[in-house]
């Protein structure tokens, strides 16, 4: 294969991992993102919780009662939503990681095709001018036995 179409391959597979890599490292901010949302969440519902134990002790009506109960369950359901959310970011990591994966061994393939390439071409050119060296010398042996 010709060394410039290696070399371009090389590069697209390059540009194409760079590519993979950045989606990758965003997948990955997303997932933080997800993973610091639930906390912040389930912080949230542990404060509201003691805040609820703290106002019973002293006194809660039943509507306020329910209200908090409710308001709870809404966050619990947040949370199990966020869950999900953090699951659905976790494949998406990993089949980014997959992606970027792929791209590197393409592009180092590409390269030791590049690296095999120009040591065959090394190792022509060496035996051309083992074999240029060799009839110089036997040309020369010649010419001083005919003198």
């Amino acid at each position: 294969m010709n060394l410039n179409v290696l070399q371009t391959l090389v590069n697209l597979a390059r540009q194409k991992s760079t590519a993979a890599a950045t989606a990758l490292a965003k997948e990955i901010n997303a997932l933080q993102e997800a993973r610091e949302k639930a906390h912040l969440l389930t912080s949230y519902l542990d404060d509201y919780r003691v805040k609820l134990q703290r106002q019973m002790l002293v006194g809660l009506k039943v509507s306020e009662l329910v209200n908090s109960q409710n308001f709870m369950q809404q966050i619990e359901l947040a949370i199990t939503q966020q869950e999900k959310s953090i699951l659905h970011s976790e494949n998406q990591v990993h089949e980014a990681k997959l992606y970027w994966q792929e791209c590197e061994r393409k592009s180092v393939t590409f390269e030791a095709l590049i690296k095999r390439s120009q040591a065959k071409a090394a190792l022509i050119e060496a035996r051309l001018d083992q074999k240029n060296t060799d009839e110089f010398a036997a040309r020369k042996f010649a010419t001083a036995r005919l003198l």
